[in-house]
């Protein structure tokens, strides 16, 4: 589990789309979507995600060649002399790398699949986790046009 630093929380409780509800359902099985709750804001995605050491997830696969098996997820910050800090999250046969943006937020800026040595970079780098994320929270993130639309 992680242990984490939450602000209270801002806005609406929302449900659920039931789309959605009935898509996770199909693979985790009836009873794991309960009702909505109040859910705090993360205000320190660092500490929520455990970069404080070294965190180990055991996580069930619910989907491709490994449904049904559980898998550990470990993420960890790495040693770097420079700001900002950085972090690895290890999945097996992929790595994700990252860092913690000005504005504290986790972004992911590159990956690394083992299995067929390819590794990828993103520019910009990729949200995963936004700092002060919540339901009614606007993030700020520029969402660039698809492709075909430039």
């Amino acid at each position: 589990m992680l242990a984490g630093s939450a602000a209270p929380t801002a806005g609406p409780i929302i449900d659920l789309p039931a789309k959605t509800r009935q898509e996770i359902e199909k693979y985790l099985g009836k009873g794991v979507v309960g009702k909505a709750i109040e859910a705090p804001i993360i205000d320190d995605p660092a500490t929520f995600m455990g970069l404080d050491g070294q965190q180990v997830l055991r996580v069930k696969v619910v989907h491709g060649k490994m449904a049904g098996k559980t898998r550990d997820i470990t993420i960890s910050r790495l040693d770097r002399r420079d700001p900002p800090p950085a972090w690895r999250l290890d999945a097996g046969d992929d790595a994700w790398f990252g860092e913690i943006d000005a504005r504290g937020s986790f972004v992911q800026y590159s990956t690394q699949e083992a299995k067929h040595g390819v590794i990828s970079r993103y520019a910009p780098p990729q949200p995963i986790l936004l700092q002060a994320c919540g339901d009614g929270v606007p993030n700020n993130l520029v969402r660039l046009p698809p492709a075909s639309a430039l």
